[in-house]
């Protein structure tokens, strides 16, 4: 970091010293243990699980020269700055973080037609003195009578957050033995430290006296039903209320007059809690499947509604004593949305183009036309008609030598068939070579007609090229 003072004039220009030195050292330890039992109809889980567990060094050295700033080139000329800002103090943080879970699910098939699954978890943390933080989870799965089509779904939860390293590094960076920011407002150019210059009070941060972990409650419930082999619609149902992170300023100006802080030898006071809300519900319809020919994935409408009164962590509300008041539409609420995913075959014209593709690599783009012309030059070594063989593949399995099938075909065939087809290659071409004496002889000695020593392309080579 540079000891000279930065300068940023707004809409024009940064310049002066450096003033960023900010280093980060982490070691993670994470581990996970899972054991599961079968029992009749019963499949149980059990383990923890060590999300995190880590050493974390954190140094944070920026703005100790000091930053001027200018609200024009005019007054960066006039030397008339509206605000100074430096950090001092102690910048260096070394702090031990513990994040731990335990859990127990059984999955119990109740019979043909039913099933249910029950869990529960329970997460601790050590920067947090909320540790009653037991998770009960639930669902289930029922096929009515005399019905082999549908089924009925459901299921809740309580589900618990990761709160993560930053709030901890808020508030640890500036507790009352750490960093403190100095900011005067129309300070004097150069030396912001003459007479005439005031200063604002420094600001801190600081967690809620009984904050809670972030929570969500979940619910859902819906049919499910097979409109063909390879076609399902659902319809579900989704609502979830929680706790949400947030941050206020205790030290705010109070009401009704909002014109003196409760503690003048303070600035903000940042206070993270948990108590924003969060509520959510949202019908979904799906489709998925195979629609036709060429299509297979999935087509998705929900219509949801989202409410809360917080932004995050980060977020402030506009009256810190009335958060409340900020109940309205989340940011990430979207009224209705469609969506639409494919998987797998192409249609005709998608799959010319990609064959086409210069982009893709000549030796993807032209494996099908190097089996053409080994097909080829085998039926040469024969004495067959190149467009006997060059019109179909062996076994039958390519209509066209230009028309070559999707993966997803040549897969489907199993080993039964691909053994026949091998069997009938080989008698395909040996009915040939004993047509030809001439034919056989260069067989026999595994050598091709017009080469010294090329071996034989047998039709199990043929096959495996493809």
């Amino acid at each position: 970091m540079s000891p000279l003072r930065g300068i940023v004039v707004s809409g024009a220009f940064t310049g002066g010293g450096a003033q960023v030195d900010v280093r980060r050292t982490e070691a993670h330890v994470q581990l996970s243990e899972n054991l599961a039992i079968t029992s009749g109809a019963h499949f149980l889980q059990v383990g923890f699980q060590v999300p995190d567990w880590s050493q974390r060094g954190f140094t944070d050295q920026s703005d100790f020269g000091g930053t001027y700033y200018f609200s024009s080139l005019a007054t960066y000329s006039a030397g008339q700055p509206y605000a100074f800002t430096q950090q001092s103090g102690n910048g260096r943080l070394n702090w031990l973080e513990k994040v731990l879970g335990v859990y127990a699910n059984d999955d119990w098939r109740l019979g043909p037609r039913a099933s249910m699954s029950l869990g529960l978890r329970y997460d601790w943390s050590n920067y947090f003195r909320d540790h009653d933080n037991l998770a009960p989870r639930m669902s289930f799965a029922f096929k009515p009578g005399g019905s082999e089509s549908t089924v009925f779904r459901g299921g809740s939860g309580i589900f618990y957050d990761k709160i993560g390293a930053f709030p901890i590094i808020d508030v640890l960076e500036f507790r009352p033995s750490g960093l403190q920011r100095i900011v005067l407002t129309d300070p004097p150019y150069p030396n912001p430290f003459a007479a005439g210059s005031s200063s604002v009070p420094p600001s801190t941060a600081q967690f809620a006296p009984r904050i809670q972990v972030p929570w969500t409650v979940q619910y859902s419930g819906g049919v499910e039903h097979q409109l063909t082999k390879a076609t399902t619609l659902s319809l579900m149902y989704y609502r979830s209320h929680g706790r949400l992170l947030r941050s206020r300023d205790v030290n705010a100006p109070m009401p009704p007059l909002y014109a003196v802080r409760p503690n003048q030898a303070l600035g903000v006071v940042r206070q993270i809690d948990a108590s924003a809300r969060l509520r959510s519900h949202s019908l979904e319809a799906t489709l998925r499947g195979r629609a036709s020919k060429w299509f297979y994935g999935q087509v998705q409408y929900s219509l949801s509604r989202t409410m809360n009164d917080s932004g995050g962590l980060d977020w402030y509300p506009s009256n810190d004593w009335n958060p409340a008041a900020e109940w309205a539409r989340a940011d990430f609420d979207r009224r209705h949305r469609a969506a639409a995913r494919r998987h797998g075959a192409w249609t005709p014209d998608e799959r010319r183009r990609r064959v086409n593709d210069p982009e893709r690599p000549a030796v993807q783009r032209n494996r099908w036309l190097r089996f053409v012309q080994q097909r080829t030059k085998q039926c040469a070594a024969a004495r067959r008609p190149a467009k006997q063989s060059a019109g179909r593949c062996v076994c039958r399995t390519r209509p066209s030598a230009f028309s070559r099938p999707s993966r997803r075909r040549r897969i489907r065939i199993d080993d039964d068939d691909r053994r026949r087809c091998l069997q009938r290659a080989e008698h395909d071409q040996l009915r040939h070579i004993r047509r030809h004496p001439d034919i056989a002889a260069v067989h026999a000695t595994g050598q091709r007609a017009g080469s010294a020593a090329d071996p034989a392309f047998s039709s199990r080579e043929v096959l495996e090229a493809t």
